[in-house]
This record gives structure tokens, sequence and C-alpha cells, in this order.
């Protein structure tokens, strides 16, 4: 649960959760808004997030529920209605779909309505605060006794499973920070260890937006034990862009599973 610590939203500010199930990290981010902010949840997977509805109906207060919104979808189609305004700026406008019935019932209200979730990738505000745990090969947490957590690594294929990967990672990214207002802050994490899924997907999509549009910030992390260190700097023969060393690796030892968090803000 590192990474919605180190993005650290306020209260009231506009979140975008791009890949929220299961949803732990969702509900630390609502909790961190409060009722006056909003969190749009996002997940590519039906099952996962009816999951992370399961959930909200049980651990969300009644108060906070309508901060609350969920949508199901690739979040690398997601785009800004208008990328010059900001939420400071724009005035509320209405989703196009209905609202998603996730609602918590009363008992009065007898069984909850049939789940609907909105599938518009239309987003008509920037966020402040966009949380981006990608989709990742997981080699922070292969363990030797669970076979499906290297499974890929055995196959032929593995090299090519790795590149895939990558390149949705990358589209992610660069999606995550043409949603995010100016002076807002993406948390971009995975539980890999391998540099080709972190440093070297940030560097990339930096290199791309060009030089002095986005930064990387230091993650505000706690004091860092034996298993935590910094980003690397080069790998390869390759120097990555300026600030790698203020990203946050935690190895995998008896107490952590390995983890990648870099914290970004989008300079303007």
């Amino acid at each position: 649960m590192i990474p919605p610590l180190c993005l650290d939203p306020p209260k009231g500010a506009r979140v975008l959760d791009m890949c929220a199930a299961p949803g732990g990290k969702t509900f630390m981010l609502l909790e961190a808004v409060r009722h006056e902010g909003l969190v749009i949840a996002n997940d590519l997977d039906r099952e996962r997030l009816t999951r992370l509805v399961k959930a909200a109906r049980n651990l969300v207060p009644h108060g906070m529920a309508s901060a609350l919104e969920l949508r199901i979808g690739d979040g690398r189609k997601f785009h800004l209605q208008n990328p010059d305004t900001t939420p400071e700026n724009t005035p509320p406008t209405e989703p196009s779909d209905p609202p998603p019935s996730w609602h918590i019932p009363s008992k009065h209200q007898g069984k909850p309505p049939p789940l609907r979730f909105p599938s518009t990738r239309t987003i008509h505000q920037p966020f402040t605060h966009i949380l981006l745990d990608t989709p990742c090969t997981g080699t922070g947490t292969i363990s030797l006794r669970e076979p499906t957590t290297y499974k890929h690594w055995s196959s032929p294929t593995s090299l090519q499973y790795l590149q895939k990967l990558t390149r949705t990672q990358k589209s992610l990214l660069q999606t995550g920070l043409s949603l995010l207002a100016p002076s807002g802050t993406l948390v971009y994490s995975t539980c890999a260890i391998s540099v080709e899924e972190n440093e070297q997907v940030v560097s990339d999509v930096l290199e791309e937006f060009g030089e002095g549009k986005v930064e990387i910030v230091d993650v505000g992390a706690p004091e860092r034990g034996k298993a935590f260190g910094s980003g690397v700097g080069s790998y390869g023969g390759r120097r990555f862009v300026e600030g790698m060393e203020r990203c946050l690796r935690v190895f995998p030892d008896g107490e952590y599973e390995g983890f990648f968090v870099c914290k970004l803000r989008k300079v303007g």
C-alpha cells in the first residue's frame, strides 16, 4: 500500500485510480479526499471490479459514497475533452452514461440494484492526482511455492510477454500524464523489479514528453531500511532521465515484496 501513501492527495482532491481493482488502494485514496473530493476508480476486468464493488459496500461510509465513481474499460483509451481546462475553471459536467449503481443500500431498499458501470472514456476535467499501479510481470512477488507467480518466465515466449507489458505500461503512463492538471501529481508503480518495466518505461515516456514538462520528485517514503533503495540511473549502457534516484525500490525479503514507485509532477 505504499503508492497511495506516496501520492498523498489532500482533502477535496480529484483523483483517478487507473488500474483500481481489487480496491485496497482505491479505499485509501477515498479516505484521503473524503466526501469533498472525487475518486474515479477504473479497471479493465469486470470480475475484479465487481469484487471492488462488494468491498465498497462493506467499507465505504454512506456519507462518502458520492465521492467514489467506478468505470470499466481500458485506461489507455481515456481522453480529456478539453486539454486546456483545469479543475478550477471547468464547470461540472454530467457524464454521458448513467451513474454507477454500486451504492450501499439501506435496510429499507432491499437488495442492491444490478451492477452498472459507465464505460465512457471521456474525461471532462483533468485530475490533480493520478495513481497508476500498472499491470506488470510481478517479479517482485515470485514465490517458489506458487508456480503461478513465475509461469510466464518458464515459457519460450517470456521475452514477448515482457515486451507486450512494457508497451502497455508506456501507453498507460502517456495517457495518465495527458489527463493530469498542471502542477498535478502522478504516481507510477509496479510490483516488478525489472528495470525494463520501471526506470526504462518512465524514462522513455518523459523523453517523449520533452524536457522540462514533467519532473521526477522524491516519493516522500518513510525512513528507508535495508530493503529500500533508490531508482537506477543507468542500465545496459543507457543513461536515463535526470532524477531516477528520487524513485523508490523495495527489494523482496522476509518482510517486503518487491516494488517500484516513481512520483511525477507535471510542470505548469
